[in-house]
């Protein structure tokens, strides 16, 4: 699969689920991703899963991506770097690898982000990702109020 300076992607299999949960709770102490603690697990890497790559460095996995089945299509998701790898193109790699897999199958891919993740919708935006809109995080749950969620497609290729 894909490569960037040193990186290396590759499917996720289920021998990753130690060092992934690990990077995902370390995500979470940092970002807020996911918004809520009692998501940091194996399980929120699992569910309704189509496909998923990590990305590794010197053999070490350091970044996740999947894709979910939606009821829309695709859906980017779980998308996480270890924030000591941040920066070396790992996310990048992660997601070339979504990019070749939907170009692959002339797929169109979907995704949400909050609005405390500008971040990322730079670079979203910067790959040609087209903001479609915004509306409260309502299924976060509680009474509110919620962050803006953004709704992002990346057309078929």
């Amino acid at each position: 699969m894909g490569a960037k300076a040193g990186v290396t992607v590759r499917p996720r299999r289920d021998d990753d689920a130690e060092r992934l949960v690990e990077l995902l709770a370390r995500t979470h102490a940092l970002d807020a991703y996911p918004v809520r603690g009692s998501l940091v697990g194996w399980s929120f890497l699992t569910g309704d899963v189509e496909r998923a790559w990590v990305a590794e460095v010197d053999g070490r996995v350091e970044g996740h991506v999947c894709v979910l089945t939606g009821p829309d299509g695709p859906v980017l998701s779980r998308l996480f770097v270890n924030p000591d790898a941040r920066g070396t193109g790992v996310g990048s790699a992660l997601l070339d690898a979504v990019d070749a897999w939907a170009d692959e199958r002339g797929l169109a891919l979907r995704l949400v982000v909050l609005d405390q993740d500008a971040a990322a919708r730079r670079l979203y935006e910067q790959r040609g990702w087209q903001h479609v809109g915004s509306e409260p995080a309502a299924w976060l749950g509680g009474d509110g109020p919620w962050p803006l969620a953004h709704d992002y497609r990346r057309p078929a290729r």
